[in-house]
């Protein structure tokens, strides 16, 4: 069973090292690096893991910017190495490690593995009440409009496991995201292929490392694809 874990980055120099050893001492997991040419260095220090861990982990170099699209550039690197199963997450330390092996196990069972805050059990240590209100809006205003005849209580969250096989259905070229929106547009677009979706709780961990990348422009951007999404029916 091959499994291709994607990783976008950028600037997550205090994270990356860290977090490449947790993974690695889970299980025999590939990963790929997509970096939008960190200015921190975060890419040579990927450049320095691969030398460490041969033929384990890969590391696509960009000099374009975009959480939307490095994601999708590890989900094509993925399929093109013949993964089986394809995990995102953020790389900094948002997503617990520890959950990666629980998400590869429900995906045997469907194509679609969430780790969700929302559902029972889940929840989130952020402390800012704003940021909490936006987060849960942008959770509600994709599931009111994109969510009917499926259950799926976390539709922002960017940490999955995806069947390989469901993946490669989609159009990968065709996405409109270009920030975090990406998570949403994916479950739609799976949704209309008649993908099937479980979701398991976990707690969201406020970023200690780095700085955040979170703006204004994300959350228009953000409004703009979910209402592009259920006015084209795409």
């Amino acid at each position: 069973m091959k499994v291709v874990i994607v990783l976008p980055t950028y600037n997550e120099s205090e994270n990356i090292v860290e977090l490449i050893n947790q993974i690695m001492f889970l299980d025999d997991y590939n990963i790929v690096i997509v970096d939008d040419s960190s200015p921190d260095g975060t890419g040579l220090l990927a450049d320095n893991l691969v030398q460490l861990y041969k033929d384990r982990i890969y590391v696509i170099h960009r000099t374009v910017r975009g959480r939307a699209s490095a994601g999708l550039e590890g989900f094509k690197y993925a399929l093109k190495e013949g993964a089986e199963y394809i995990v995102e997450m953020d790389s900094d330390f948002s997503h617990p490690v520890s959950l990666i092996p629980t998400l590869v196990d429900l995906c045997q069972s469907y194509d679609v593995a969430i780790a969700s805050k929302y559902a029972l059990g889940g929840g989130s240590n952020e402390d800012s009440r704003l940021r909490v209100l936006i987060s849960r809006g942008a959770n509600l205003y994709a599931s009111a409009l994109l969510g009917r005849g499926i259950h799926i209580k976390d539709w922002c969250g960017g940490f999955k496991c995806y069947r390989a096989s469901a993946l490669s259905k989609l159009a990968l070229d065709s996405f409109f995201s270009h920030g975090y929106s990406i998570g949403a547009e994916t479950l739609y677009r799976l949704k209309l292929k008649g993908s099937t979706f479980t979701e398991t709780p976990y707690t969201f961990i406020k970023r200690t490392r780095g700085k955040s990348k979170f703006s204004i422009r994300q959350i228009l951007s953000y409004i703009y694809v979910i209402t592009k999404l259920r006015l084209l029916s795409i």
